[in-house]
């Protein structure tokens, strides 16, 4: 379902009603703003954000906030604030991972002359564990196109389109570019939600990409070499494997790791690549780049895909909304990637409000497992972690309303964002 186009009129009551309320309102200017680390932790502990912030040691919280505001012209500025965001405090990332893997897909397809989104990714297979794709697995027999697999990661935050772009790219060249791009502590090692050996997760299956103009490029069977393992990394009391519970803590050193700041500015960088060093933006095909950007704003259920249809709009949405509200409000839009596994959950966002031109980037890590014990499915998500980040949004959505920053017209506002359709 597309949105409504709105016109250049009602863009600007839009814009006026919201302006005058929040500067007429009584108080509307007394209420403080976060405007320091310290701040952040003030609201953070005060008892508005239930058990979880009870123990935020226990329960591994990282927060990074940062509010954005322009001037006149439209240029950005940011500030960021943090509560225990430490590089060293590992957390299990899940499907965050999906996001740089997307985007460096786009990327090396503008190496490549001649391809672009729509080119077909056939995945051979080598080995007895390895599968073979050779058509697209919406359900309508379409074929399988990079377009299709980045808009099912940034839709649903599907594994399988996550584990062919990881079997195409390969883990050590996504390592090495991260690595490149400044963002440090990027580990990726793994497909997700496949039980292999370490040895079989680094066997690369046979791709063959096939570009319009029949154009087409080979990649075969690899073995991959990524690099050393990190420390160890011990976390729980014990795992369920094959029915049986094996005790002891389980180590994530050879699991793939990202690190809170560097998902949040791996995120500021795609959707507002001014603000970062220039050796931190990728080098997207411009053809491609605005539609990747809005894929990851864009609601399942609004996507045209019959398979999408019956999911909540806050789908994937676990700041603000917590992953399961049945509509979002159509004022805002939430680009953003989650994750959830091992009872982490994970959430980095650029929310953009556009009646009151508010934005802001937020990124947010939370642990729910009580009984330390993994794969046993008995995770505190809908009792503690999805309700803490979906306070965490709300608060913060206010906190950003709030904050003093310059008006622009609101068409000059609108060729800003790459709204999604």
């Amino acid at each position: 379902m597309e949105r409504e186009t709105t016109n250049t009129f009602l863009l600007f009551i839009n814009w006026l009603i919201p302006f005058l309320l929040l500067t007429l309102a009584p108080g509307a200017h007394s209420a403080a703003v976060i405007d320091s680390d310290a701040a952040l932790a003030a609201l953070l502990e005060s008892g508005a954000f239930g058990p979880v912030m009870e123990d935020p040691k226990g329960h591994r919280v990282q927060v990074l906030y940062a509010p954005l505001s322009r001037d006149s012209t439209g240029a950005v500025s940011i500030r960021k604030y943090r509560y225990r965001v430490d590089q060293d405090e590992y957390f299990y990332p899940a499907s965050t991972v999906k996001l740089p893997l997307a985007a460096l897909a786009l990327e090396r397809l503008g190496t490549l002359p001649g391809a672009d989104r729509t080119a077909v990714l056939l995945t051979g297979a080598a080995t007895v564990e390895q599968s073979a794709v050779s058509y697209d697995a919406f359900g309508d027999g379409a074929l399988p196109t990079v377009a299709r697999y980045i808009e099912k990661i940034a839709l649903v935050s599907d594994n399988d389109a996550y584990n062919r772009l990881y079997e195409w790219l390969g883990p050590e060249a996504v390592e090495a570019r991260m690595a490149a791009l400044g963002h440090e502590g990027v580990r990726i090692r793994h497909r997700l939600s496949v039980s292999l050996s370490p040895e079989a997760m680094q066997r690369l299956n046979p791709v063959r990409l096939l570009a319009p103009g029949a154009r087409q490029w080979t990649w075969g069977a690899r073995q991959a070499q990524p690099s050393p393992p990190g420390p160890a990394l011990l976390l729980g009391q014990g795992e369920q494997l094959g029915g049986q519970l094996v005790p002891g803590p389980k180590a994530f050193d050879e699991k793939n790791a990202f690190p809170l700041e560097a998902q949040l500015t791996f995120l500021q960088s795609l959707y507002l690549p001014e603000t970062v060093p220039p050796r931190q933006r990728l080098a997207l095909p411009e053809a491609d780049r605005r539609w990747f950007l809005e894929r990851f704003g864009q609601l399942a259920p609004r996507s045209g895909y019959e398979a999408y249809a019956a999911l909540p709009e806050g789908y994937v949405k676990f700041l603000a909304f917590g992953g399961r509200a049945p509509t979002l409000p159509e004022d805002l839009v939430i680009f953003n990637k989650v994750g959830d596994a091992y009872g982490f959950l994970t959430d980095v966002a650029y929310f953009v409000e556009r009646s009151t031109q508010t934005e802001f980037l937020l990124a947010a890590t939370v642990y729910v497992n009580a009984n330390g014990i993994f794969n046993d499915d008995r995770y505190e998500y809908e009792t503690l972690g999805f309700p803490f980040l979906e306070a965490l949004g709300q608060q913060l959505l206010e906190d950003a309303r709030r904050r003093p920053r310059e008006r622009l017209a609101p068409a000059d506002f609108e060729r800003l964002i790459p709204w999604p359709p």
